[in-house]
């Protein structure tokens, strides 16, 4: 599957010429259930593509290379895109692939061994110190979920990296999880989320608090003292504990003007409309 890559590469290297340099740099990373992943990132000077062809040429191009390489190797995702750059004397091409079986295409991407007595995947490709000597500069990074043994150079326990390689690659390692994180993420979502809604359901009950109204308590019927007039002039007697209760509620309570509900006295706006509540 490299080697068909290395067509798109070689389709860079024809549009140069001898002497003139450009940039390959390569990742590639290997996952469990036989997923890989394979990003290219080419710079090339913005004039040689204009002396053969320019830009539009060089893409038809491009379409063409990676059409074959989907068809060749079954390939989920082939596709390229162009890149930033903070030269404008140079353009930037990104080639994407992305599939499952390693042994798709005309050579495998790797293989499974018996490493010490456990599986293992053996990385092997000759095909990018291929391109020494023909005017460009090569890095390819290899990821997977642990480097076992390689001739490159090991960044950490899961990569491995040769630059500009004059001997074919080597590495041995155990895939990546692809999923390894979703578990981790999920739980963290979870958490989150139930937070969230604790503080949601504790606020919605401190406003329910703060809005619901508050009645005056009801009075006995022998707390009620009718005046003079409707009790035909004659008063009549009451107890002096009920009409001190009376007096009370009176004065702790008034009433909104506007929806006629009952607020604290000294309120200065009601609770239920938002109107001003006249002073007593």
């Amino acid at each position: 599957m490299l080697r068909t890559m290395k067509a798109v590469w070689v389709l860079v290297l024809v549009l140069l010429v001898s002497g003139c340099a450009t940039n390959a740099d390569v990742t590639i990373s290997l996952y469990e259930g036989e997923h890989y992943s394979v990003t290219s990132e080419m710079t090339i000077p913005t004039n040689l593509l204009n002396l053969r062809g320019g830009t539009q040429a060089f893409e038809r191009q491009l379409d063409v290379e990676m059409a074959n390489l989907a068809a060749e190797t079954g390939a989920e995702q082939a596709t390229w895109r162009r890149g930033e750059s903070d030269n404008p004397d140079e353009s930037v091409y990104i080639n994407d692939v992305d599939g499952v079986g390693f042994n798709a295409g005309s050579e495998p991407i790797a293989r499974v061994i018996d490493y010490e007595g456990r599986d293992a995947l053996l990385f092997e490709d000759d095909s990018f110190s291929e391109l020494q000597g023909v005017g460009t500069n090569v890095t390819v990074t290899l990821h997977g979920g642990e480097i076992l043994e390689s001739n490159g150079n090991r960044i950490d326990g899961d990569t491995v990296r040769w630059i500009n390689p004059d001997e074919p690659l080597r590495a041995v390692l155990l895939p990546k999880s692809q999923f390894g994180l979703l578990p981790l993420a999920g739980l963290g979502a979870g958490i989150l989320l139930v937070g969230v809604l604790g503080v949601g359901i504790f606020l919605a009950r401190r406003r329910q608090q703060r809005a619901a109204p508050v009645y005056a308590p009801a009075l006995e019927p022998s707390a009620w003292v009718p005046s003079s007039r409707e009790a035909g002039g004659v008063p009549r007697p009451t107890s002096a504990p009920a009409r001190d209760t009376a007096e009370r509620v009176s004065l702790s309570i008034v009433y909104c003007p506007a929806c006629g509900n009952p607020a604290d006295a000294g309120t200065i706006f009601c609770i239920h409309c938002g109107n001003k509540i006249p002073a007593r």
